[in-house]
């Protein structure tokens, strides 16, 4: 109690801070360092259907990189800007080229008080943005966030599947590594690629062969920045050469 306070009023007061302090780092007045973003949409065209894109990031690097390129991205709202999740169905005839899943929330996202706490858009990042800390908070049965996890699930585990792709992860959250190990190990083709700075470095491949709980030669390290990545090698033709992919093996 002398930690907490009374009625725990010192715990909420503590999230208040830590959600400014967010705010603070991730509100980002120029974007246009993160354009690089935008070659999503050049790979979407090269596979020749939508990407399904899983953000553990509360910013809005993504999706403003690709509205100004003037790509069709589903966010997953409505026309009354109210989340939606039948949004994320796929639909042939639509020209959605990327789906976007922020799993811990965004900093332009608000509960509407006055219509059932639905999860609503705005224009602009919020003073009290929805986000989520943790990993068990992914767990909850309010929307979305249940329904991002099963939907990575879902996707992860499916048989043609042959390489999870993953882009500044610090593999330090146990729940999506549960989720990535198990798609893995599941998939006798399937390998993940490890896209930051550090990845070419033994020790850090055998932190996340241990992590995952799979063998490093199912690990591709890419040693490089994220810009690096999406300007040079973000295309089809470098991941099925790293995949190992012959005419039997799909990608």
């Amino acid at each position: 109690m002398k930690v907490a306070g009374d009625d725990f009023e010192k715990v909420s007061s503590l999230d208040k801070k830590i959600r400014e302090q967010l705010f603070k780092w991730i509100n980002i007045r120029n974007y246009d360092a993160s354009i690089y973003f935008g070659y999503f949409n050049e790979l979407a065209n090269e596979i020749g259907c939508a990407l399904r894109v899983f953000s553990l990031n509360y910013d809005l690097c993504v999706e403003n990189a690709l509205e100004r390129k003037g790509v069709s991205i589903e966010l997953g709202f409505n026309e009354n800007r109210h989340w939606e999740a039948t949004r994320f169905d796929s639909n042939q005839n639509a020209d959605t080229r990327v789906y976007l899943y922020k799993l811990h929330g965004s900093i332009d996202w608000i509960r509407d008080k006055d219509k059932g706490r639905n999860l609503m858009k705005c224009d602009s990042p919020q003073d009290s943005p929805e986000l989520i800390f943790g990993t068990t908070a992914k767990l909850s049965s309010i929307d979305p966030y249940l329904f991002y996890v099963h939907e990575f699930r879902k996707y992860s585990l499916q048989e043609p599947l042959r390489l999870i792709v993953t882009i500044g992860y610090s593999f330090s959250d146990d729940y999506i590594n549960e989720l990535i190990s198990q798609a893995i190990n599941r998939n006798e083709f399937a390998k993940i690629l490890t896209v930051t700075p550090s990845a070419k470095n033994p020790e850090e491949i055998n932190r996340i062969s241990k992590l995952l709980a799979i063998d490093e030669s199912r690990i591709i390290a890419e040693g490089s920045a994220a810009k690096d990545f999406f300007n040079e090698k973000m295309n089809l033709a470098y991941f099925e050469q790293i995949s190992g992919n012959g005419d039997d093996v799909p990608f």
